[in-house]
């Protein structure tokens, strides 16, 4: 049996902490020093560490255990391995205080070696560093290069060190989702709370939840207006993405983060921000108050560079080449925005009937309302493709979005034009003569205040040569994956001298997650059938049709609700 102590000081009280690990469970001892003196000639003692704060959380949540250790006896709790866990969603009070983390899941990772999680790269690894030893830093990858992946594999090492108890992300509300998905695949053997509180539930949440996570994830619409325990809570370590949402100094959300608390905070952005003085320095004043302030961008852009220069990593796609595969794939999960959900969870109670067809009209009804809602006009994937083009524009680089449905399309067209910034795009549709097709293509290949092409599937797909683009965004999909790569060959082709990011959008807790799975399993047959299905043409095979009907209706039935 491996065994190893620490001293440390808890409160008034000097303590020893002893583990005991015999490979499949590890028990903690926590206990006065005095009580233990013979301990100290018999094992090496080290220095407050891992041990320590495992015992200082043990400690401060469970009153009963730091009773008995004032009383001067000797307190165990014994903890099998951290596993793998689904992240928990919490919106009220009740829920908090019943579905928080455990403490023997709070100190297990400080006790067994990490879960092992996807593997970074060399240039990845370089950022971790970085950001271990930056207590307050702007991580600036260009987009693609794993800003989410680096800091939680960073947030990770502090807390099985010992260094920090927990971690805060902070993201846009259309995020949430993704960075879930994101610590299931870099930190799976940490505790994460998504916490999205009812307005009259706020305070009551975060007062049960604070320090009782690895790591918390919210949006900073929750943040506007600052719950009460935030105020009086020092944070170990806040994680802002997109954290061009900070610049503007007068800003309510940036007056919520100057009155936090926070020990470490590291800032991620892939917006080229040190172009702009008065963005880079609001965000420069957030981490470092004392050194800096709004009024900094008043030194000009080369003194404000070369002060900001030890606080920012930026590494361009073109640095990291060698290191990079020619096309990065992502997907991002999604939430329906509250108006597609109403109309999701209003198709949804209706009977669902027996007869193929009508399985599969609801299939499709569904399927568009996860792109848009066609009365509001309301879409998180808009939302989120509009958040991406901003950073195209800003890299000075150029996007085509795909979509075999035209109407998202037009939306997407329509808020791009209403917008009051410098975002523009073409349209590429079946609707266009020959003549005005060639007069859009020549618009978006020489024009560079063109940053998207906003293309409809059929029309684009397949044929033409875009590499004047190395983005491509799919609103939606065909269910045939050889048509989606008819799709994205647009851009990844010959010709092509950089880098090429592929986005792809699921709108979580949908049929959009149901069906991929089902598709995967399915033949070429299959496919087309849907294929043809979508856009109102008829099947050529009745049998598969009918028996993708019978399926559909079953994944409809199991997973078509949220």
């Amino acid at each position: 049996m491996e065994t190893s102590t620490e001293l440390f000081r808890w409160e008034d009280h000097s303590l020893i902490v002893n583990h005991l690990n015999d490979g499949s469970r590890s028990t903690l001892e926590v206990s006065l020093e005095s009580n233990q003196e013979s301990l100290q000639h018999e094992r090496s003692v080290s220095e407050p560490g891992k041990l320590s704060r495992a015992a200082s959380i043990l400690l401060t949540l469970d009153a009963n255990r730091a009773r008995g250790v004032k009383q001067g006896k000797v307190v165990r709790i014994s903890v099998t391995k951290p596993h793998t866990r689904q992240p928990t969603r919490l919106s009220s009070a009740k829920q908090a205080l019943a579905l928080r983390p455990t403490v023997q899941e709070l100190i297990a990772p400080l006790l067994y070696d990490r879960i092992s999680h996807s593997k970074l790269r060399p240039f990845q690894e370089t950022g971790v560093n970085w950001l271990l030893n930056h207590r307050v830093g702007i991580l600036a990858d260009d987009m693609g290069l794993g800003k989410t992946a680096q800091a939680l594999v960073a947030a990770e090492h502090l807390i099985t060190q010992g260094n920090i108890q927990s971690a805060l992300v902070t993201c846009p509300k259309s995020l949430l989702a993704n960075w879930e998905v994101e610590c299931g695949r870099w930190v799976p053997g940490l505790t994460v709370l998504r916490v999205m509180p009812r307005k009259d539930q706020s305070d009551k949440v975060w007062s049960a939840i604070l320090g009782r996570s690895h790591v918390i994830v919210t949006s900073y619409e929750q943040l506007r207006t600052l719950p009460t325990p935030l105020l009086s809570t020092k944070l170990d370590l806040v994680i802002a993405d997109e954290a061009h949402r900070l610049r503007r100094s007068q800003a309510k959300l940036v007056k919520s983060f100057r009155l936090m608390v926070i020990d470490r905070m590291w800032a991620l952005t892939g917006t080229p921000i040190e172009r702009h003085e008065v963005d880079l320095a609001t965000l420069l004043s957030l981490l470092e108050p004392t050194r800096f302030s709004a009024q900094t961008a008043n030194f000009g852009h080369t003194d404000l560079r070369a002060q900001a220069r030890p606080y920012i990593l930026r590494r361009m796609k073109r640095d990291v080449l060698s290191e990079l595969p020619r096309v990065i794939d992502t997907k991002e999960m999604l939430e329906l925005t509250p108006t597609q959900k109403q109309k999701y969870t209003s198709v949804m109670s209706k009977p669902l009937s027996l007869d193929v067809s009508e399985v599969l009209k609801r299939f499709t009804v569904l399927r568009s309302i996860c792109d848009v809602d066609p009365r509001t006009g309301s879409s998180s994937k808009l939302d989120r493709i509009v958040e991406i083009l901003h950073s195209v524009r800003e890299a000075d680089e150029k996007a085509v979005v795909f979509s075999y449905l035209l109407q998202p399309l037009e939306i997407l067209e329509s808020r791009i034009k209403r917008m009051k910034s410098k975002l523009q795009a073409v349209v590429l549709t079946g609707k266009l003569t020959a003549g005005d097709r060639e007069r859009v293509l020549r618009q978006f290949r020489n024009d560079s205040d063109i940053v998207a092409l906003l293309c409809s599937s059929r029309v684009g797909g397949e044929g033409l040569t875009l590499t004047e683009a190395n983005h491509v965004l799919f609103i939606n999909e065909w269910w045939n994956p050889s048509a989606n790569s008819q799709a994205r060959d647009r851009v990844v082709r010959l010709g092509q001298e950089r880098i090429v990011h592929i986005h792809r959008f699921r709108c979580e807790g949908t049929l959009e997650e149901a069906l991929e799975q089902i598709l995967k399993r399915k033949s070429d047959a299959f496919t087309n059938i849907l294929d043809a299905l979508v856009v109102g043409e008829t099947p050529t095979s009745s049998r598969h049709l009918e028996i993708l009907g019978k399926e559909l209706r079953g994944e409809l039935l199991k997973h078509g609700t949220i």
